[in-house]
């Protein structure tokens, strides 16, 4: 019997790697439903599947409202995000209770609070709210309005209300630069001797990252943004200072930090040439020279206040959804190492991306983990190498590891649950084309948030791995202080405590994975164009007036 026992214990991980359904499969109905677009239905399945009273709650309000600024309830939206900001403000004091609950469950039940990049969009999402009211408010047709008064009135609240938004973006992205580095010294640091050597001791052990690289700085896109508003609101100095923030981030690391394309840092210039040319400004000629390729500044030297704007910002595919992947954790006596495979069981195409995944952020790599293999393991630390596992020396404190009790603990495996992204699944950017006056024109892609989620998840990994360890080995240690010597009882309780077994996988999944920017000036008069969607449309736009054109979403 007691042979029996020992063979269900050694299986039990393998049977109970299912564990709870991740985030990603309890939101797949509304996954579904916006990859078709409809947004009532996204609603529906969200309301139906999330937790809205407590854990989720400011995570269904962020999913919420970003659908009713897509179904165009602005007014419902703005709402919506305000009081998930209200509820992530209030909930930024961690509650010892929810943290012993998490040790003994998983993240799971820890209240969603939003990761620093989803918390920079919540305003920006607000502020393309108001710029659709106020759109709204100047083009409205409805008959019984007695004047164009209010109208004029409900545009100006909502640019006002668009500018409250820019300020309070603004007052987070100086707290943000002011934590971190700024681009420019961080180069400057990576070049100095001392981060050099570092960089040869992380190669040599196998670090593949140099997670200085993707550490979130500011957002240039979001200092675009302010630019747009305060222009629009004739506010000429301040968005001259905005859009060239935006032009500098873009310049010296945030354009390569995300994947795009070296028009977007002339774009930005270019409308910080033209605030300058505006205030009547003397050094914009030769600034322009240095930064605009010659068709740019042919465009800016003909450029006049006058002349008539559309802007459309489009919103492409959706931010990937964070996976959940199980691995397994034994202690080695013989070694006295702390060990972990990944257990890959996904088929096809999923499961290779959990095992790049693991391997990219936690396989022993490097010549200095092989030496150290081969030490003390021989011909077994090469193939346990080969296949893909990470390995902690337990030896200095080997003592304290018999001392609690780990070392008989963890005999048998323990699963583990890992949050991952499939970036064989990846969604790729594409190039958008409009046809204005009888020219092909094509917009500029100025943001990727989706870059901004894996680039989180990359920081956040090594965290979310000993979490996930220390998760483990205290409710194993727990079943073996209620259970002593009663195997069954011990059973019992490891098939319970590994099914609560859950990594954190939740993230605000109706953001876009890309951001383009559609913006052209032509002089006054009949404009004709095809819009993204293919449909012509044609309008007598009067000198210096600007059209925002509604926020369009692309899959």
């Amino acid at each position: 019997m007691s042979g029996l026992i020992k063979v269900w214990l050694v299986l039990l991980p393998i049977l109970v790697l299912q564990g709870c359904a991740s985030y990603k499969q309890q939101t797949e109905p509304a996954r579904q439903a916006l990859l078709v677009q409809d947004w009532a239905a996204a609603e529906q399945a969200l309301l139906r599947d999330l937790d809205g009273e407590r854990r989720e709650k400011i995570l269904l309000n962020l999913e919420l409202g970003m659908l009713r600024h897509l179904a165009g309830d602005y007014q419902g939206s703005h709402g919506l995000f305000e009081q998930a900001k209200a509820d992530a403000e209030a909930a930024q004091t961690l509650s010892v209770t929810e943290e012993l609950r998490v040790l003994l469950t998983s993240p799971r039940q820890r209240i969603y609070r939003p990761q620093t990049f989803e918390r920079l969009f919540v305003e920006y999402i607000q502020t393309l709210n108001f710029i659709a009211l106020s759109e709204a408010a100047v083009h409205s047709s409805d008959p019984s309005r007695s004047s164009n008064s209010a109208n004029l009135a409900q545009q100006r609240e909502a640019l006002n209300n668009a500018r409250v938004m820019v300020r309070q973006k603004e007052i987070q992205l100086n707290d943000l630069a002011a934590q971190v580095l700024d681009y420019q010294a961080a180069a400057e640091q990576r070049e100095t001797p001392f981060y050099r050597l570092l960089a040869i001791l992380r190669l040599l052990n196998g670090d593949l990252f140099d997670r200085s690289e993707y550490v979130l700085r500011d957002n240039a896109w979001l200092r675009y943004v302010t630019g747009m508003i305060y222009e629009q609101r004739g506010e000429w100095s301040a968005a001259q200072v905005a859009y060239q923030q935006a032009a500098e981030l873009y310049e010296q690391g945030y354009r390569e930090q995300m994947g795009l394309s070296d028009q977007v840092t002339q774009q930005a210039w270019f409308d910080t040439l033209r605030m300058m040319k505006r205030l009547n400004q003397p050094g914009w000629p030769g600034l322009a020279a240095q930064k605009l390729s010659e068709p740019q500044q042919q465009q800016l030297q003909a450029w006049q206040p006058g002349w008539v704007e559309l802007v459309q910002v489009v919103h492409q595919g959706w931010i990937p959804q964070r996976g959940e992947m199980n691995a397994m954790l034994i202690v080695n006596h013989r070694t006295q190492n702390m060990e972990v495979y990944p257990i890959i069981l996904a088929p096809g195409d999923e499961g290779l991306a959990q095992s790049i995944w693991f391997y990219l952020m936690y396989t022993d790599k490097g010549l200095a983990r092989l030496a150290l293999n081969i030490y003390q393991d021989g011909l077994r630390g090469i193939v346990r190498g080969a296949i893909g596992s990470k390995t902690l020396f337990l030896g200095p404190i080997w003592p304290q590891v018999q001392a609690v009790g780990l070392d008989r603990a963890a005999q048998t495996p323990l699963r583990v649950t890992l949050p991952y992204y499939d970036l064989l699944a990846w969604p790729q950017p594409t190039k958008l084309q409009w046809r204005l006056n009888e020219q092909a024109v094509t917009g500029v892609m100025m943001d990727a948030p989706a870059i901004q989620a894996v680039q989180a998840q990359l920081l956040a990994a090594n965290e979310d791995f000993y979490a996930a360890l220390a998760r483990a080995m205290l409710k194993r240690l727990g079943v073996q202080a209620v259970t002593q010597d009663n195997a069954w009882l011990r059973l019992l309780g490891d098939i319970a405590t590994s099914a609560t077994e859950a990594a954190e996988t939740r993230n605000w999944q109706t953001l876009p994975a890309y951001i383009h920017l559609q913006r052209y000036w032509v002089e006054p008069g009949l404009v004709t164009w095809v819009d993204v969607d293919g449909q012509t449309q044609q309008r007598e736009l009067s000198a210096g007036e600007r059209w925002w054109l509604p926020i369009a979403h692309q899959q």
